[in-house]
């Protein structure tokens, strides 16, 4: 009796085949990996420049973890603020979204609010975070955080 003769094995199909089993296994390596870090951000060259989309446009964003460099806020635009109209002499000690200590020329130190006034600027027309430092934008200009 004759022992059964067994198909022919092809190099090439088998090399397909093998290089196959290979990336589904280093395919499921990799999102083993990746879903066992739970604390990481996801590590996507440029996605810090995409975020803007998926922040909302209130003093959340400003509240978040900053990228430095990048600004989450977005803006339709801005006016270019006149250098000759920023007020000198006054100085944010220390501010968040709600209210400002400014220290005035005379040396006196004043807590604002939005809505409120400051004596020789006029109103307070908002705090906002710019960058990493604190702002307050009065009706005679803008003046930027020491600190």
């Amino acid at each position: 009796m004759r022992a059964p003769q067994l198909p022919k094995i092809d190099p090439w199909e088998t090399g397909l085949r093998l290089t196959g089993l290979a990336l589904a296994t280093s395919s499921i390596g990799f999102a083993a990996h990746m879903m066992s870090d739970d604390k990481a951000e996801p590590r996507i060259n440029g996605i810090e420049h995409l975020a803007i989309y998926a922040r909302p446009a209130t003093h959340v964003a400003s509240r978040q973890r900053a990228t430095p460099g990048v600004d989450y806020m977005p803006v339709g635009s801005t006016a270019k603020s006149d250098p000759r109209r920023a007020p000198t002499n006054y100085e944010i000690l220390e501010a968040s979204r709600d209210w400002a200590l400014v220290r005035l020329p005379q040396g006196r130190i004043m807590r604002v609010t939005p809505g409120g006034g400051v004596p020789g600027l006029g109103s307070v027309i908002a705090i906002e975070r710019r960058g990493d430092k604190w702002a307050l934008v009065t009706e005679a200009g803008v003046i930027p955080a020491a600190r």
